[in-house]
């Protein structure tokens, strides 16, 4: 409830303009107001109305305002729509750090009173003392959507309990004049949106930044992105905060980037997409660092390190984490200045994705007057396991040829790992990791001169740790339509001696093979080529989506989110 009081007074006056001077709204007087002439007066408003002397006094009538969160304001607040600064990239503010807070959409103003509240049955009691003490001439009453919404009442119950809310103001005040507004029906139908405006894109340091205009209507905007070429979408998401420009920080130099936007409206309502519009990317963001090391700690824990990364003026690093067994699950952040942490309060028994940011110092932001932080590409660790240890390799290893130098290997699960590492060695070298995956199978092509000159094996790692891999091995044959005579100009065996033709021939440099994706795209932690892999899997871009809504989530309620200090003066959980 909140009443409108005023008590400005228009009146008639008589006297020549240099002996008086009458208040209005604008605080005018109205000899200002006729520029010296005789006055005459002035309306409520102080512009428009203007009576002679001798005419009747206009009396400002008295309004009371009895509603709940509907009456506050429209649906940005009474701020509106938060400007496009408040996108700017920033990182998990260390202990001690205050997150920049804007004023967003969905809260009160701090100007206005957040006294709007309840429903009509909370009000029945309260109406006859406000009405007592205000004496308002119309109470405009609009209540009854929380009486519905909140299971208060069903709509038979709620035309009582309005009623009963009249009865009780009029007993206070029988000259009172009600205003009452109805319940929004069932169904609505929901105001129309049209596609952002004048989208376009362009490379920043912090990285690419995508604008359109302000839409009409508009309860937030929708934006996803790729790389030119690519025929899916990597990220794909709501735009947060909510604004009309969104950052694309996790980029590499010299990528070309497209997105692509539409507006959100009331409901489940979506614009059509807006034309696609790229730019090339030119980042100044640190890279993630390398030689990161995950290793679970105790039942709830993980403890994660990694080599500083150097030339570049850093803020901080931070550790993400993210619970991949929990659908939906947010993401949680830690910052630190150091190169090490331990991050607390993880589900037991869950697989987590780990990953850590470096983030700089800037001493403005491309798009602002202040300070920024971005952060660049994150660099992935093994997955793991919270709780658990070494885990058994797998119990086998089988293969499919696809071609003379493709195959397909499959492998029973693990329960207690959190992936899985490839081992690939020629019959004349030593083991050596060609790479992970979280799946249970994996192409393995480009193995040159022939499949059968390999040898693979399969272990498991939870974190980095890692079991054996000799008891699941395989050797695959000579096939598609080789023979030894032809396969190759020298054949050897497994203890590497040539069998057939000369030693040289078989002892060339092996090339290295590539994985190829089969169901998802395998990372790597510290593989070389990750970074790039990284952009083009969908698993990331949704992490990325889910970082920037962790992030709008802190700056929306600044410190309010009872951070939890995992280290004292060293990291922090954010959420």
């Amino acid at each position: 409830m909140s009443v409108a009081k005023h008590n400005t007074v228009c009146r008639a006056l008589t006297e020549s303009s240099a002996d008086v001077a009458s208040e209005s709204q604008g605080i005018v007087s109205a000899c200002q107001y006729s520029k010296g002439q005789d006055c005459k007066g002035l309306c409520n408003s102080g512009v428009l109305n203007q009576f002679s002397s001798g005419a009747s006094l206009i009396k400002r009538p008295k309004i009371m305002v009895v509603g709940d969160s509907n009456s506050h304001g429209p649906y940005t607040s009474t701020h509106g729509t938060p400007g496009i600064d408040t996108s700017e990239p920033m990182a998990p503010p260390l202990p001690g750090e205050e997150a920049l807070n804007f004023q967003v959409m969905g809260g009160y103003a701090s100007d206005v009173s957040s006294d709007f509240s309840g429903s009509a049955t909370q009000d029945i009691p309260l109406i006859h003392a406000w009405v007592s003490q205000y004496q308002p001439d119309y109470p405009l009453i609009l209540l009854g959507f929380n009486n519905l919404g909140w299971w208060v009442q069903g709509p038979d119950g709620l035309i009582g309990q309005m009623g009963q809310l009249i009865e009780n103001a009029r007993e206070a005040g029988a000259d009172v004049k009600l205003l009452v507004g109805k319940v929004v029906p069932d169904p609505v139908e929901w105001r129309t949106v049209n596609a952002p405006t004048n989208i376009r894109a362009y490379s920043y340091p912090e990285g690419i930044f995508t604008m359109w205009d302000n839409m009409y209507n508009n309860r937030g905007y929708e934006i996803r992105a790729r790389i030119q070429g690519s025929s899916t979408w990597w990220s794909d998401g709501t735009v947060y905060p909510s604004t009309w420009g969104s950052w694309l920080s996790w980029v590499l130099p010299d990528q070309v980037w497209e997105t692509q936007g539409c507006t959100r409206g009331d409901g489940d309502v979506t614009s059509t997409w807006s034309p696609i519009v790229a730019a090339t990317a030119n980042p100044s963001t640190a890279p993630g660092p390398n030689n990161i090391l995950v290793y679970p700690d105790g039942s709830t824990g993980v403890s994660v390190s990694w080599d500083a990364v150097s030339g570049y003026n850093l803020h901080c690093y931070a550790v993400i984490v993210w619970d991949l067994d929990t659908p939906g699950a947010f993401i949680s952040a830690y910052a630190t200045t150091g190169t090490s942490l331990t991050a607390t309060d993880l589900n037991n028994n869950h697989r987590y994705g780990v990953w850590v940011a470096s983030y700089i110092n800037m001493d403005k932001g491309s798009i602002t007057n202040f300070p920024a932080t971005p952060g660049g590409l994150p660099a992935a660790a093994n997955d793991v396991i919270i709780g658990g240890g070494v885990p058994p390799p797998p119990a086998s290893l089988s293969f499919t040829t696809i071609d003379a130098t493709t195959l397909q290997f499959n492998w029973p699960a693990v329960g207690s790992a959190a992936g899985y590492t490839i081992y690939m060695r020629s019959l004349i070298t030593d083991f050596q990791v060609i790479g992970t995956t979280t799946d249970t199978s994996q192409v393995v092509g480009f193995l040159y001169p022939g499949i059968w000159n390999y040898e693979f094996c399969i272990g498991s790692y939870n974190g980095n740790y890692e079991s054996s891999y000799g008891n699941a091995c395989v050797t695959p044959p000579i096939c598609c339509g080789y023979s030894y005579s032809t396969a190759h100009g020298a054949v050897v065996d497994a203890n590497g001696s040539v069998v057939n033709g000369t030693a040289t021939a078989s002892r060339s440099p092996v090339p290295k093979p590539s994985l190829l994706p089969s169901g998802q795209t395998p990372v790597t932690g510290n593989a070389t080529g990750n970074a790039t892999l990284l952009t083009i899997n969908p698993q990331i871009g949704q992490l990325y989506s889910l970082y920037n809504q962790a992030l709008f989530s802190l700056q929306l309620n600044g410190t309010a989110l009872n951070l939890t200090f995992a280290a004292p003066d060293t990291v922090v959980r954010l959420f």
